[in-house]
């Protein structure tokens, strides 16, 4: 199955939520690989200093609009899981990828309009894919950096929910330190010391496996 992590912006939750996602389907058994199609390659520094002794998780770098298709498509007959982490733009790349896609989750921040702006463009972009190829775009968002008990944060996932409804995904990403503190050691959270930092990766990932099974 090929799960990409797209938005048209930067510092939204791409890489932790690919990096994560990818940590607790590969201690689950699945074989997994990271497709790293940003130009930062992020995740590939990340696997890099991830240690021999963890779950094995492979890495491709491809950032090529007139390969990754290829590439991606290949790895999908050797692997359980291919994760995209996916360049923020609205380049060809991007259409590429959201088209080899079975599932395409979208990471977002809680903040207003901001973020809606974002989403729109996004949208735009996939209902263009989809009449062009006749071909339905599976895509869910998460909210990342999630803080449950400010309402500002409520209010925008209930508008986000009555603006896309069923797209919304209920597993959250909450604002905790953990999630950039064990990347430098090439780990998840769900490797880390922050149970409930692990809990919501394993409930977003437990979510993100139950809608594939359904595609």
């Amino acid at each position: 199955m090929i799960l990409s992590c797209i938005s048209f912006k930067g510092g939204v939750g791409k890489t932790t939520c690919t990096q994560n996602v990818a940590v607790c389907l590969a201690h689950a058994g699945h074989k997994v690989c990271i497709v790293d199609a940003d130009e930062s390659t992020s995740s590939k520094d990340w696997v890099d200093r991830r240690d021999d002794a963890l779950p094995k998780i492979d890495l491709v770098v491809d950032n090529d609009e007139d390969n990754i298709g290829v590439t991606i498509q290949n790895l999908g007959k050797d692997y359980d899981f291919v994760l995209i982490d996916s360049p923020p733009s609205q380049k060809p790349i991007s259409s590429i990828i959201i088209l080899i896609s079975d599932l395409i989750l979208v990471p977002l921040l809680p903040k207003g309009a901001q973020e809606t702006n974002t989403i729109q463009q996004l949208m735009k972009k996939v209902r263009n894919l989809e009449a062009t190829t006749g071909k339905e775009v599976p895509i869910r968002f998460v909210v990342n950096k999630y803080k449950e008990w400010i309402k500002s944060n409520q209010i925008f996932f209930s508008a986000l929910e009555d603006a896309y409804p069923g797209k919304v995904l209920g597993a959250t990403i909450g604002d905790r330190d953990e999630f950039s503190k064990v990347t430098h050691s090439g780990k998840g959270v769900y490797e880390g010391g922050d149970q409930k930092a692990s809990a919501e990766v394993v409930a977003l990932t437990k979510q993100i496996v139950e809608i594939l099974q359904t595609l």
